[in-house]
Formats: structure tokens, sequence, C-alpha cells
């Protein structure tokens, strides 16, 4: 009995010595293939623009060593539509987002490294579609962000810090980072913009004098913006202020976010505005749309809306209002469209530190250069404007394309959702520049873009520029180090010397102790003797 406890004993350290040779095998060949050891010189970062109309998403790098604090950004990939409409859509059945959301974060991983995925961080940040859903319907608001959390969450990209890196922007926070990105672009900053729109093609940026800022206007869904450095910096009123610090230089710029103002819910609200003017007629007459151009819109469409609240009608129920449809016919008439749009704006509000725009804003007069894009740019390309037009033509091709009947768009190939709306938005951006902004001969200085050196310009290029001056300079890096790789080196050929000899002796000592017993088992046969 004893000597088969001493034989299972023997096969037991042999199978030890078996199992740490091979592992020591498999370890050394393992750190053999991860010797090389390589450090990424550039980073990466992702960020979600989630709109009132849509979601886009851009890709972004930078090289690792910032100028003064803040990253040499260049756009490596971007998706305008994520989802077929803005997050806040989705309040009733948040779960709708998620697809758009993991496609277009199938289509980051496939341009990025993989090996850097782990450090790059993703964002979400929404505007104000989702600013005006928080008042109205919080529970919808916060069922939507933790959707979209839980999406970023699930994928491969740092997602650490979720209530910072999903979020809702501020207005203001909005306006700044579009100023960020006009001014980045045009190489203003004190650093040339970074060039490379692939992996590994980045150059590096020289730092170059710091020339004078140009403003930002921004036109979104349901607000717009307009940022910029006023003659005297020092007047801006602290709740319009806003101080920032890039590339090791301190700016100080006016800025402030019109809420109801962007053109889809300008454009609600003057539809609300006809309907009721009509005293709710069968058919009402609209002024912005093309002449010929018949169509319905829902009751939710024109009063479950934040900008637009539901009149109460006597002698109608809330219930009634809420089935009832509205026929609205365009009559293409561009003066009666602008005097209507003005309406919008109450210039007579009281205005506690002048001078003040509408709603008792304060607003300094415009100075220098601006950069008009998101809206103000569709708009200027939709109706054939040159980039830079004077007042005098950006009024006569406005008045121009609102002419246009239904009919002469369809003959010109301009019957979509976008082209029927130019008139109105053309007369909007006219309201909003000369009579809210205060735009005239001699201060209008504006450039009207869609994008500066094949980078879309809006917020969003702004938001990774600035989040630089927070994510440390530390290098993704791939491999094993020099020590470590020398550490494990050592670490696995003592186990492999240990495994050899454990097995060695095992071996040896078995083979001993089965021979000895073969010796004391053999009884030699008995052998025949006659007597």
């Amino acid at each position: 009995m004893a000597k088969t406890r001493s034989n299972f004993g023997l096969v037991g350290l042999i199978v030890a010595g078996t199992v740490l040779l091979v592992l020591s095998i498999i370890g050394l060949v393992i750190i053999v293939k991860s010797k090389e050891f390589y450090c990424s010189i550039e980073r990466y970062g992702v960020v979600f623009d989630a709109g009132s109309s849509h979601t886009s998403m851009a890709v972004y790098q930078w090289l690792d060593e910032t100028t003064n604090g803040t990253g040499v950004v260049s756009q490596l990939a971007y998706v305008r539509d994520c989802t077929e409409e803005g997050i806040g859509f989705y309040a009733d059945n948040p779960e709708e987002i998620v697809p758009g959301l993991e496609k277009c974060l199938d289509s980051a991983e496939f341009v990025l490294p993989e090996f850097g995925h782990w450090d790059t961080p993703v964002y979400l940040a929404a505007t104000a579609g989702m600013r005006l859903l928080t008042e109205t319907n919080p529970d919808g608001s916060d069922a939507i962000m933790k959707t979209v959390r839980s999406t970023l969450a699930s994928s491969p990209f740092a997602f650490e810090d979720q209530a910072r890196q999903a979020a809702i922007l501020s207005g203001e926070t909005e306006a700044t980072l579009g100023w960020i990105s006009s001014n980045y672009l045009a190489g203003n900053l004190g650093v040339e913009p970074a060039t490379g729109d692939s992996i590994n093609d980045l150059t590096g940026s020289k730092t170059i004098p710091t020339k004078p800022t140009v403003g930002a206007l921004d036109l979104g869904g349901a607000s717009t913006q307009i940022t910029f450095i006023p003659e005297d910096p020092r007047k801006i009123p602290v709740e319009n202020r806003a101080n920032l610090r890039l590339y090791g230089k301190d700016y100080v710029v006016y800025t402030h976010s019109f809420s109801c103002y962007g053109a889809n819910e300008a454009r609600r609200r003057v539809q609300a505005s006809l309907v009721k003017g009509s005293g709710f007629a069968d058919v009402t007459s609209n002024p912005c749309a093309p002449l010929g151009y018949n169509y319905t819109l829902t009751s939710a469409n024109l009063w479950k809306a934040p900008c637009s609240a539901r009149p109460n009608v006597p002698g109608v129920s809330d219930e009634l209002m809420d089935k009832t449809e509205y026929q609205l016919t365009g009559t293409g008439d561009p003066e009666e469209c602008y005097r209507i749009i003005k309406t919008l704006f109450d210039f007579d509000a009281e205005c506690a530190v002048p001078p003040c725009t509408f709603d008792g804003v304060h607003l300094p007069p415009p100075f220098g250069a601006y950069k008009a894009f998101t809206g103000y740019a569709y708009t200027w390309s939709g109706i054939g404007l040159e980039p830079s037009p004077t007042i005098e033509e950006y009024i006569e091709k406005a008045e121009e394309f609102c002419r246009l009947t239904y009919s002469e768009l369809v003959l010109l190939g301009k019957i979509d959702k976008y082209n029927l709306r130019y008139c109105f938005q053309s007369m909007y951006v006219r309201a909003l520049l000369l009579d809210a902004f205060k735009f005239n001969q001699e201060n209008w200085n504006i450039e009207f873009t869609l994008e500066v050196n094949g980078v879309t310009l809006g917020w969003d290029l702004g938001y990774m520029v600035d989040a630089t001056n927070r994510i440390p300079e530390e290098a993704a890096c791939v491999g094993l180090t020099p020590s470590i790789f020398a550490g494990l080196v050592v670490i696995f050929i003592v186990i492999c010397i240990l495994g050899i000899v454990i097995l060695g002796l095992s071996i040896t000592n078995y083979t001993k102790k089965s021979g000895s017993s073969k010796e004391q088992s053999y009884q030699p046969a008995p052998q025949n003797v006659d007597a």
C-alpha cells in the first residue's frame, strides 16, 4: 500500500514538472512575440453632436505633445446622421436611439487603431433640443441620457466619467465652442491647424503669431448663438462673459444662446402664429412657403412643442384641439414673410444693460469679421449665394428664391424638405442679422461657410480642442518595456529549469522504483524432480 502511494506521488511530480515546463515554453513564446514596445504619438477622441434635428459623430486626432497645454486637433472622420431625428424625439422609446449610436461607434472602431481604443475618450453632448426637453419632460430627458450612457459604456472606448462625457451642454457653452472651432480653423489662435485626415498622417504644428479673432454665428434647429470679442471686452456683463485659455493665451468673449430661436422652432412658431391669426380657418395662407405648395400640419406639430404652447380657443375643447389638422397653402411673398418673422422678436422688452437686442438681452454692437455656419450656411448654399455676399446681394437672392413657385422648384429639381424651407430660412436669417444683431453696411463682414479645409464647421471641433486641455499627455503604448521583458524572460526560464529538474528527478525515481518492484515480485518457476 505504501509503495502504491509513493508511486502516485512520483506521478504527481511528473505531471507538475510537465505542466511547469509547458507553461514556461508558452510564456516565453508569448513574451517574445510581445517584445516590440511601441507608444503612439497620436491621441484620439470621438465626439457625438446630439442636435435637435439629428446626431452626428466626428473622430479627431492630435499629437500627444500639446502646445502650451492644448492639442492641435484634426478631423479624422465624420458621420452626419447617426440618428434620423434629434435624440429628444425618442423620449417615449429611448431604446430606438441605440442602433444609430452603435452604427457610428462601429465606424469609429473601424477608423481607429485597435490598440488605442481603450485610451480613446468618447463624448456625447446634447444641445437645445434636449435643453428644451429637460424643461418640459425631465423624466423623458433622464431616460434618454441613461440609454445614451449605457450604449457608450458598452463600447471599447474610454468612458469613465459618464456624467461629464455624456451631458447636455448649456447654450453659452455651445456658443463658445463654436467660436473656438471658427478661430482654430482660421489659424487665429497662435497655431497652424493640424493637417492630415488619415491615421499616422499628422504633421507637427508651428507656433505662429495670433491674429484678430472672428465672431461665430451658429443657427441650429432649436436655438441660435452669437459669440465674439467686442470692441471693449471689459464691458461684457458676467452672465454673457466666457473666459477661455487656448494654446497658452487667455480670451474673454461675449456669448449668448437664444432658446426657441433656432430655424426649426422659429418656423414652427411662425406657422402657429399664422394659424391663430387666421382664426383657425380651414386653409391658412403662408407667405414663407412657395406659391402652389399645399401641406398639412397636425396639432402635435404646432402645439405640443416647447416653443409654441397650445392656445386656448373659446368653445373648443383641448381634446378637439389635439385631433385637429391644419391646411396651409404657400403664397411666396418675401416681404410679408419678413414682416411676420419680425413679430417673433420683442424689440421693446426692458433693457437692463444697454445696448440690447430682442427680449431685453444685452448685445454689444457687431465688431470684426464673422463666420456664419450650420443653418446660416445651409441657407446660403440653398439659395445659391457666394460665400461673402453684400447685404444687397443677400436680400436680392433671398427674395428671388421666395418668389419661385412650387412648379418652378419642381422643374429645377429642388423639391425636398430643405428647399421648401429656404424661403422662410432666408428671410429669418435676414431678420436675425439685420434687425436682431444689428449688422449694417458699416459692420457687415460675414462669411457663410459649411466647412474650412475639408472640416465641417460646428461646435464639436471646439469641444475636442477644449477637452485636450484636460486630457493628460500620456501616450497609448503596446508591447512590453525592455525591463518588463527581461524580468519575464528570467521568471519563465527559472520556471522552465524548475520544471525540467522536477520532471527529470521524478522520472528517474519512478523508473528506479518500478524496476525494484519488478525484481521483488519475480519468483522462479518450481522444478519437477523425479524421485
